[in-house]
């Protein structure tokens, strides 16, 4: 169920907007972490989780070891504006 003010991405014409709201949350492009063929087949922005786990694994280290999910780190780091991006995205 979808939140009153939550922000929505119409594929594949939101792709500017998507890309602009996820640099301002998490500090860095989606290219590296987008998945067009995964998108194309869903017909829905999708990004490839392996992809976005490395990248946060080179930003924050090694949070396994901390006993964190990448749920955990992405809410300690980017709240949960950054969760319920990722979530739409997966």
């Amino acid at each position: 169920m979808q939140e009153k003010n939550e922000k929505t991405y119409e594929w594949p014409k939101d792709w500017g907007k998507l890309r602009q709201d996820f640099f301002d949350t998490f500090h860095m492009p989606i290219v590296g972490v987008y998945d067009p063929f995964l998108s194309y087949a869903m017909q829905k922005f999708m990004v490839d989780i392996v992809k976005l786990d490395d990248r946060l694994h080179s930003l924050h280290g090694d949070y396994e070891e901390r006993r964190m999910s990448m749920k955990d780190i992405i809410e300690a780091n980017y709240g949960q504006a950054g969760l319920k991006l990722i979530e739409q995205l997966t």
